[in-house]
């Protein structure tokens, strides 16, 4: 999906971009962060489309139970776009892309010691 015209008007406030579109949520938010910086993701912040509902249970029947992270490391999971802004501009950019479905799925903080990833 071309997502230009609907960032256009966020693009001022936003701090990183990235496309989740091709490869896994996971994958592209490691690459988009410095490593000194962690994602904690918010795991019921939106729905997850059932087809990858589907993908898992399939690869559950022919491979064996792939674990949640397999599939974020490999599949979107519902999220085409990741937009990092700052605390103060979340709720203007939502209310900027209301007319695209956007959602609040975590927030980044320094790492420290630990995963670049995490869920909450």
């Amino acid at each position: 999906k071309d997502y230009s015209t609907e960032l256009a008007p966020i693009l001022p406030l936003c701090k990183k971009m990235g496309l989740s579109a091709k490869g896994g949520l996971r994958s592209h938010l490691l690459i988009m962060l410095p490593t000194r910086l962690t994602a904690i993701l918010c795991q019921n912040s939106w729905d997850i489309p059932e087809v990858f509902h589907k993908i898992q249970q399939t690869l559950t029947n022919d491979l064996g139970a792939p674990s949640n992270l397999n599939m974020f490391e490999r599949f979107p999971m519902g999220i085409g776009m990741v937009v990092v802004v700052a605390p103060s501009s979340v709720h203007s950019v939502l209310s900027a892309l209301k007319a695209t479905p956007a959602f609040l799925i975590g927030e980044i903080r320094n790492r420290g010691i630990g995963n670049r990833m995490s869920w909450k």
